[in-house]
């Protein structure tokens, strides 16, 4: 009987390590150089762009709460509204154009390079 709950414990311990080991290697963290922001808007080609409200910003950079028009990036690769992206900002530009009341209208129009985990 002892033999049993020893070889018990033994497994049970192994399963533990083993699944602290897999949990510690997960998800990797982007670099401290991107941007998190969440997406507000998709054009999905119709007459806008897509835009991404920044919610991590970096040193130096556009600040928390400010949006950026991407162009139609995240439609083209398959993402979805309220998705959370990291992403470098390449060039960006204040907004200069109509600011009407029949849709959401950025702050800054840029490019983006995506983070790819």
């Amino acid at each position: 009987m002892n033999f049993l709950k020893m070889k018990t414990q033994r497994f049970v311990f192994a399963i533990s390590i083993l699944l602290f080991i897999v949990a510690g290697t997960g998800c990797k963290e982007p670099p401290s150089d991107y941007y998190k922001g969440k997406i507000i808007v998709l054009n999905n080609h119709v007459a806008y762009t897509d835009i991404i409200e920044i919610q991590q910003s970096v040193d130096n950079g556009l600040a928390i709460g400010q949006t950026i028009s991407v162009g139609v990036l995240l439609t083209d690769k398959g993402y979805k509204l309220n998705d959370v992206v990291y992403f470098k900002i390449v060039h960006y530009q204040k907004w200069e154009g109509p600011d009407t009341t029949d849709h959401l209208w950025p702050g800054y129009t840029g490019t983006i390079e995506l983070y790819n985990k």
